[in-house]
């Protein structure tokens, strides 16, 4: 066990890191893609920051391969678990292949895509015909007349239909709900949510960490300070799916190790010196919630963060060296100017690197802003880390 480990906050780490692979099985990705050849591959769906409804077709990494760009002519479509989130399609504005995502199933289907950037349209499959019919914003109630047939109880050239029936997702999922079992009865319709494709990745970090008081409130507080780089450990969770946003919940454990030294303090006309050392040593547990944001998902995914942190102060040792001219021995003296418990925020970047198949490497970067204790006025910590971590 590494020494600088508290033993409460030791028994966590072989906890968790024996959870790790059992949650790690249940919540890593489960993507698959399919080739025009029928070909099946597993592995994970990627995606950046932009391209969200991948007109440009989707960037799919198999399992244990590199992320490969896939267009809509090589892929029959592709999803989470057993789901099928996009398909391919020939579109009928540009007559090529398309990714179109599936929203009601059943014997009349509709889909949902894109015929240029911002630009949204909706698709019927009907049961006698093999391409998609693209319903126009303008003339969409037309469209309904012509290819909606044979239900009487649902009036398709009603003067208040565009009305009750607007150019939307709501619409067009409504108006099949009602079409296909009045047409077709007996037969099943449903909708079709998309999958979330949500991500739980335990992991292990250790660091190193770096701390300066500001505004420190004893008399000391002005004079010189040293820092020391401070090695930490902890555990943590990301959570993520195929946007660019994620969290990430971790539990830490660090120590504070700074030294105040000043030299000839002022004593007031005594007829001798002054030099004193203050030492501020801590161990704290800290609990962070931070929310992530990915500016490119692929085999190395830089990533920006900042959240909320909380700590707890598990032991202080923080004491003076008072050393007077007159006198042989330095009078130590205990100091307790610091309370139990710290919050504050936290901001930073960094990046994560696929490694050994699914496991993430991360490296990053984060600058701690924290009120020490709950006495008033209370020290303010900066703490500047580096962290390198392991998720499964």
């Amino acid at each position: 066990m590494l020494s600088f480990i508290h033993p409460r906050a030791a028994v966590l780490l072989p906890v968790l890191l024996w959870l790790a692979p059992a949650a790690s099985a249940q919540h890593r990705p489960n993507d698959f893609l399919i080739l025009t050849n029928g070909d099946t591959l597993r592995g994970q769906i990627r995606q950046g920051l932009i391209s969200k409804n991948y007109r440009n077709g989707v960037r799919f990494q198999p399992n244990g391969q590199k992320t490969t760009r896939y267009q809509p002519a090589d892929i029959r479509g592709f999803g989470t678990g057993k789901q099928l989130s996009y398909r391919s399609a020939v579109l009928p504005a540009t007559g090529q292949p398309g990714l179109v995502a599936p929203i009601v199933e059943g014997p009349v289907q509709a889909y949902v895509g894109e015929k240029a950037p911002g630009e949204k349209r909706f698709y019927l499959a009907l049961p006698d015909s093999a391409r998609l019919l693209e319903l126009d914003p303008k003339t969409y109630r037309l469209q309904y007349i012509r290819a909606l047939q044979g239900c009487a109880a649902l009036d398709l050239g009603s003067a208040t239909f565009n009305r009750d029936y607007p150019y939307a997702y709501r619409s067009v999922t409504r108006l099949l709900q009602q079409y296909n079992p009045c047409r077709y009865p007996g037969s099943s319709t449903r909708l079709v949510k998309p999958a979330q494709g949500w991500y739980f990745r335990p992991g292990v970090k250790v660091g190193l960490a770096s701390a300066t008081y500001k505004d420190f409130p004893a008399s000391y507080g002005n004079e010189p300070q040293t820092n020391e780089m401070r090695p930490f450990a902890g555990v943590f969770v990301r959570v993520s799916n195929r946007s660019p946003f994620g969290a990430q919940v971790e539990l830490n454990y660090l120590q504070t190790k700074v030294r105040f030294t000043g030299r000839n303090v002022y004593t007031g006309g005594a007829p001798y010196t002054v030099d004193r050392v203050t030492y501020i040593e801590s161990n704290q547990l800290q609990a962070a919630v931070l929310a992530n944001l990915f500016l490119y998902r692929g085999r190395i995914s830089p990533f920006v963060n900042g959240g909320f942190v909380y700590e707890r102060n598990l032991r202080h040792n923080s004491y003076q060296e008072i050393k007077r001219s007159d006198r042989p021995a330095a009078e130590v003296v205990d100091v307790n100017d610091l309370g139990d418990q710290n919050s504050g925020f936290a901001a930073g970047g960094g990046a994560t690197v696929a490694v050994f198949g699914r496991s993430l490497l991360s490296l990053e970067y984060r600058y701690s802003w924290l009120v020490d204790g709950d006495i008033s006025p209370a020290p303010r910590r900066r703490v500047a880390r580096f962290d390198l971590g392991l998720s499964f």
